[in-house]
């Protein structure tokens, strides 16, 4: 955005999973977000977070790169 004129969406907060993973949670309007740091990045134009929609049911605790929601443990997560 150009000049001084920012447009708060939410808040992050940091957490850690159980197995050590560092992670930072959400909530934009109604929907629930995760964002974890790519550890091996492809190029240097490789995003640095990946950012997911949690499934209601489902909270994606520990979860690695390209690892499916409805795959990751839920144990841990803050919401």
């Amino acid at each position: 955005m150009t000049g001084d004129k920012k447009v708060r969406l939410g808040g992050l907060w940091s957490n850690t999973s159980k197995a050590g993973k560092k992670y930072l949670s959400g909530k934009l309007g109604g929907l629930k977000f995760i964002a974890f740091e790519v550890a091996v990045k492809k190029s240097e134009k490789s995003p640095d977070y990946e950012l997911y929609l949690v499934e209601e049911d489902k909270k994606p605790e520990g979860m690695q790169s390209g690892t499916r929601l409805r795959d990751a443990d839920d144990s841990d997560m803050p919401f």
